[in-house]
C-alpha cells in the first residue's frame, strides 16, 4: 500500500500540538474518536482542516485492520 492508497481512505484527522496530539475532526474542529468513523474524514479535508482550524498537521487512523504506523518525532 502506497500513500495515494491511504490518501483514497475517509480515516484522516487533525491533530494539535497542545492538546498533546489529541486528534480534531476536520469537520467540526471538535475532537475527534479514533474508535468512532463519523469523526474522521478524507484527506482533502483534513488538510483544509489544517490551517482553517489551526492544527499542526494531519495524521492517519489507524484501525488495527493489519495496517501499522511508527512515529518518528522526539
Amino acid at each position: 500500500m502506497n500513500l495515494d492508497d491511504l490518501k483514497a481512505q475517509p480515516r484522516w484527522v487533525c491533530y494539535n500540538d497542545a492538546i498533546e496530539k489529541a486528534p480534531i475532526n476536520p469537520r467540526t474542529g471538535a475532537l475527534a474518536k479514533t474508535t468512532d468513523p463519523s469523526t474522521w474524514a478524507t484527506y482533502d479535508e483534513a488538510q483544509r482542516a489544517v490551517s482553517r482550524f489551526r492544527c499542526a498537521g494531519s495524521g492517519f487512523v489507524f484501525t488495527g485492520d493489519g495496517l501499522v504506523g511508527v512515529g518518528i518525532d522526539d
